[in-house]
């Protein structure tokens, strides 16, 4: 933890989750909705849901970033993936 003027402030740089591309812009809440922060494990499913139903495996770095969900090359992606 670092000690801000007036307020102890967490780093999750210094977890095994830094937080990168778009999760370092939300609230802390959004994924530690009760504040038990053991909760919530570093696997993509703990926050977002899975809208695939589970029907592409479990490893979301295939085909998302951090940085943005969308996908620009749908097409070659399943192509590379085995969907034809």
């Amino acid at each position: 933890m670092q000690i801000g003027s007036t307020e102890e402030r967490f780093l999750h740089d210094e977890t095994l989750f830094p937080l990168e591309g778009r999760h370092g812009a939300i609230d802390c809440r959004d994924c530690h909705t009760d504040l038990v922060f053991e909760n919530v494990t570093s696997q993509c499913l703990s926050c977002h849901t899975d809208i695939h139903e589970r029907t592409v495996g479990n490893d979301c770095n295939r085909c998302h970033s951090s940085d943005n969900w969308l996908v620009d090359d749908i097409y070659g992606l399943h192509i590379s993936n085995g969907f034809r």
